[in-house]
């Protein structure tokens, strides 16, 4: 049997160590999977061996609910989580970069729910704008109909000053026709006073 090198076997050793410690959930994590890294770092929270890096899986699960492209994204999660983590291991360095990240979850929970009213405020308007818009049609369609309407009485208006016209001709001519018949009774009348029968 042939002998390995200190240095050799302490190598292997760690290198297998580090190996079993990459997890499915790392695995998908470190390939951008974070629906799937976050089921599997779930599965090894809830499970019945104790975790050696625990603090490490805690802090990948809550990254993974914090970002977007999974399809579990869960901000309050993320918080829960990360707040977890820095008060069961306030000493790990992963609770160092929790603290940060829950600022930041923070922020983004803050955003989002401004986001959320901003868009409920346009649907609001967009409401408002549908509705002031079928007012206008009706305005316009009314306008038109009134527009028809005007133009009908103006025409009718008109006729009835065109009528109006030929009637005030028509009376003065007849006033001037009555003056000169009234004129012509009184010089009959004259005439039959002056030479009675």
């Amino acid at each position: 049997m042939k002998r390995l090198p200190w240095g050799l076997l302490a190598s292997t050793l760690v290198l297998n160590s580090c190996l079993s410690m990459v997890t499915p959930g790392d695995r998908y994590f470190e390939m951008g999977a974070y629906g799937k890294a976050a089921q599997e770092y779930a599965l090894q929270l809830g499970g019945d061996k104790p975790l050696r890096h625990r603090d490490r899986v805690l802090y990948r699960l809550a990254f993974s609910y914090a970002i977007r492209r999974n399809p579990g994204y869960d901000l309050a999660k993320a918080r829960e989580l990360f707040v977890q983590l820095i008060r069961e291991y306030p000493q790990s360095s992963y609770s160092l970069r929790a603290e940060t990240l829950v600022g930041w979850v923070d922020q983004a929970h803050r955003l989002q729910q401004r986001l959320a009213q901003e868009q409920r405020r346009a649907e609001e308007l967009e409401l408002e704008t549908s509705r002031l818009r079928a007012n206008l049609e009706m305005a316009n369609s009314a306008a038109t109909e009134t527009d028809g309407l005007t133009a009908t009485l103006h025409r009718q208006i008109e006729a009835r000053d065109v009528e109006l016209r030929l009637l005030a001709k028509r009376l003065t001519e007849s006033s001037r026709r009555i003056r000169q018949l009234t004129k012509e009774l009184e010089d009959i009348k004259r005439l039959d006073l002056a030479d009675p029968p």
